[in-house]
């Protein structure tokens, strides 16, 4: 068996188990092929939505002009309204909220992005998170 030179390579040993990370930032991915998103929001966001008792949320796109989508705003709902289920208790996965996207088009992955919201405010009640680089919403698609 040939030797291989390990002079300009550096180790990075696996992790087994938790990625370790701290969450300190929120994901957004598409999920059942596009027909919603699934909200992963930071550990500081689920904090305050646990302390205000958010067990189901209103949600609301908000976009440009052009329609382009820039932000997802998740709200509480009154206990009489509708909402989407808060999933607090999950497994092992973070606490998130399935958003549907019918009204903003199929989500899917855009090539080279990232599914980390770059920015997040909470004001008042509402709960904002900037749509990732990565993921983009196809306009006409079948969702």
């Amino acid at each position: 068996m040939a030797k291989l030179k390990h002079e300009d390579l550096r180790r990075i040993e696996v992790r087994i188990g938790s990625s370790g990370s701290s969450r300190a930032t929120s994901l957004m991915a598409p999920s059942d092929k596009g027909r919603r998103v699934n909200l992963r929001p930071s550990d500081k966001a689920v904090g305050e939505m646990k302390a205000r008792g958010m067990t189901k949320v209103r949600a609301s796109w908000l976009v440009n002009a052009n329609k382009e989508v820039h932000w997802l705003e998740v709200r509480p709902a009154k206990p009489s309204e509708e909402g989407l289920k808060v999933r607090y208790d999950y497994g092992k996965l973070r606490p998130h909220v399935h958003v549907p996207t019918a009204d903003v088009g199929r989500a899917v992955d855009a090539p080279g992005g990232t599914r980390v919201c770059p920015e997040e405010t909470i004001d008042g009640d509402a709960f904002r998170f900037r749509i990732p680089d990565g993921l983009r919403f196809e306009k006409g698609a079948e969702t």
